[in-house]
């Protein structure tokens, strides 16, 4: 009998990283949020890196009804549709969302 696993050896590509330009948005009192949309080439997973403050946080594309969301459970959620965002403060209790608008040409 042939073996089963040398006939379902399928040559699936090998997976790249799309995307990565930045996206600068004006966000309240943090003045500016910088974005990089990433997804993999068989778009089985789509992320986003946020600098923040100064710091970069990575959060993974998630569900959402309307617009697309992006949350690491511990430290932001980040909510984008067309060239608006709002970004919420994980860690923080009540924290509100702030809104985001894009930055074009900057």
């Amino acid at each position: 009998l042939p073996s089963i696993a040398a006939d379902n050896k399928a040559s699936a590509p090998p997976l790249s990283l799309t995307g990565g330009e930045v996206v600068n948005y004006q966000c309240g009192k943090l003045k500016k949020v910088v974005a990089r949309y990433y997804n993999l080439s068989d778009g089985s997973l789509g992320f986003v890196k946020l600098i923040i403050n100064g710091e970069e946080f990575t959060l993974a594309q998630g569900m959402a009804a309307s617009g697309v969301r992006y949350v690491d459970t511990t430290t932001y959620e980040w909510w984008t549709k067309a060239d608006e965002a709002s970004l919420q403060d994980l860690r923080q209790k009540k924290s509100a969302s702030i809104a985001c608008k894009e930055m074009v040409g900057k």
